[in-house]
């Protein structure tokens, strides 16, 4: 699969996913994509929908080669696998939940005020 040609079926796999999960709601969302390989290879499949970003971690979705256990480089569940006579070749990666954590670790604690280091009382 040197060229990527997976990809193509990889795109449509997870639009399938996306469709059943939404149904109707599906087209009015957008998608960010992370593309680990050569990224026209899935671009040229995507729907309109579905938006490319650069950084896999800003991603909500991730789609990468297997080759190299580039798949297993995200820990995040997999919503899709393209094979071949038992052999991966590509792989989406639903990163939604670790995204979702890492928004919810960046937001300050309810109800707490944040204090500058001279306002601490002892």
């Amino acid at each position: 699969d040197y060229w990527a040609n997976s990809f193509a079926e990889a795109v449509r796999g997870l639009e399938d996913h996306l469709r059943k999960q939404y149904g109707a709601d599906f087209e009015d969302r957008e998608f960010t994509i992370a593309v680990d390989g050569p990224v026209v290879s899935a671009r040229y499949y995507f729907p309109p929908n579905f938006r490319s970003v650069t950084d896999p971690k800003r991603a909500e979705f991730v789609i990468r080669f297997s080759m190299d256990d580039t798949d297993r480089a995200l820990h995040d569940q997999p919503v899709y696998e393209v094979k071949r006579m038992g052999a991966l070749l590509s792989v989406v990666i639903d990163r939604r939940d670790a995204l979702a954590e890492a928004r919810i670790a960046k937001r300050p604690l309810a109800g707490a005020t944040p204090q500058s280091p001279a306002a601490s009382t002892y």
